[in-house]
């Protein structure tokens, strides 16, 4: 089920993608940075919840997908809302949730 809401994603770097098959999540991490807020954007009727971290400035820093069954680049990406897919993802790098700090 593909996102009507978008979001604006700025960052000069390939994501990180954070997968955590045992809680059926994926993060897709753009920057670190510290959280300052949190905004749900599920579709209604996704099996899939969708929401963005945003730092003080209002950049996102990341988006987290709860639900996720399959973890294929291509499934990730369509779960992920519009504004948010528009990187190379080829040069992005798939890690264990709990490898990567949360913050610099």
């Amino acid at each position: 089920m593909k996102h009507t809401q978008r979001v604006s994603v700025r960052s000069k770097e390939p994501p990180v993608i954070e997968i955590d098959p045992s809680c059926l999540a994926a993060y897709v991490r753009y920057k670190k940075g510290k959280v300052a807020k949190t905004k749900e954007i599920t579709q209604r009727r996704s099996p899939v919840t969708c929401t963005v971290d945003f730092d003080a400035n209002g950049e996102v820093i990341g988006i987290e997908l709860i639900g996720v069954k399959e973890f294929t680049l291509e499934k990730i990406l369509e779960l992920l809302p519009e504004g948010a897919r528009n990187f190379d993802f080829r040069r992005a790098r798939f890690v264990p949730a709990a490898s990567v700090p949360a913050s610099a």
